[in-house]
């Protein structure tokens, strides 16, 4: 039997992606995240508290060109491990998990200029980008984060 690899699919807007299911935590329904008194780094909408831990809330949306959103009751969150931090991602939704043969995965840095982290599967719905959740953020934006949620959380 060939290899695969499980995955959750999720979309924003009209962009497929996907996370590496082993990186998942948990999927949510969106939260209000009310305002906070420190405005928060690019990108960071809020922070939740899942069990006890405060996580920041994460628009990953202008990495595909698309606008930055805001919390939507019907938007669902993705709770990830970043390189060793948990982070919540909001998505448009979420489609479901997969196990996609690893023959049909291609590296980015494979036919991209660049340092590409990620991966894409061609598929009959067209592309779908697997985001390789270590490498989302630099070490310094997980800096940025931690202190803000810090800031305002306590």
């Amino acid at each position: 039997m060939d290899e695969s690899l499980p995955i959750l699919m999720f979309r924003l807007g009209t962009v497929r992606s996907a996370f590496l299911l082993d990186a998942v935590i948990q999927v949510f329904d969106a939260v209000d995240v009310g305002e906070f008194p420190v405005p928060p780094p690019q990108d960071v909408l809020g922070v939740i508290n899942v069990r006890g831990l405060r996580l920041p809330l994460i628009d990953i949306r202008r990495r595909w060109g698309l606008q930055a959103g805001s919390v939507q009751l019907n938007h669902q969150l993705v709770v990830v491990e970043c390189d060793g931090m948990n982070l919540s991602i909001i998505v448009d939704e979420v489609l479901g998990t997969k196990y996609v043969p690893l023959q049909k995965i291609v590296r980015l840095q494979d036919i991209l200029p660049g340092n590409q982290a990620h991966m894409a599967i061609a598929d009959l719905e067209g592309i779908l980008i697997v985001l390789d959740s270590d490498r989302l953020f630099e070490a310094t934006q997980f800096d940025e984060m931690n202190r803000w949620v810090e800031a305002v959380m306590g």
